[in-house]
């Protein structure tokens, strides 16, 4: 099982640096290899701004960057505490470009299982029985089903909600005839 994940991946071995226990493993290189890998994260002068930012980075002592005291630390809240650190003598954000591209690597999916998720519930909903459904009405039935944690059976509809329902039944219907 371990022979299908693809720990030797190239954006895996390189995003290292997010891991800020590891920020002295990681050579610049490897930064760079990332903003190659995603050219629409940052542009040109993002990334000449980038090589100084990650070599300041590499420099500073931890106590002197913000809590990080274990692997359990949230990486995302250090990254999010990294953005507003300030270079009083420049008067500019310190670390921007850095930490925006670890905050732009850390929300990538690590997987495509939500989507396959959603397709499977559309795929549940659009049945060969409903084929006639337009978009919208297939949207609303999926958003319904994927933010609704109920079975259909614990619903418990309003009396007003009932009513709306049966209402606009009844204009659809006359509107057939």
């Amino acid at each position: 099982m371990m022979k299908k994940f693809p720990f030797k991946d190239e954006t895996l071995v390189h995003i290292g640096f997010v891991n800020p226990l590891r920020k002295d493993t990681v050579s610049s290189d490897c930064v760079m290899k990332l903003v190659e890998k995603f050219p629409n994260i940052l542009n040109d002068e993002e990334t000449t701004q980038l090589q100084d930012e990650f070599s300041d980075y590499q420099l500073t002592p931890l106590d002197e960057l913000p809590l990080c005291t274990s692997l359990e630390t949230d990486i995302g809240t250090f990254w999010g505490e990294m953005s507003k650190l300030h270079d009083i003598f420049l008067n500019k954000p310190r670390f921007f470009v850095l930490s925006k591209l670890a905050k732009t690597l850390l929300v990538l999916p690590n997987s495509n299982a939500d989507s396959e998720r959603a397709f499977s519930l559309v795929k549940k909903i659009a049945t060969e029985f409903r084929a006639d459904l337009n978009k919208d009405t297939l949207c609303a039935l999926l958003s319904c089903k994927m933010n609704t944690h109920l079975h259909c059976y614990e619903l418990k509809p309003s009396a007003v909600l009932l009513k709306n329902a049966k209402s606009a039944t009844m204009e659809y219907n006359n509107s057939l005839k």
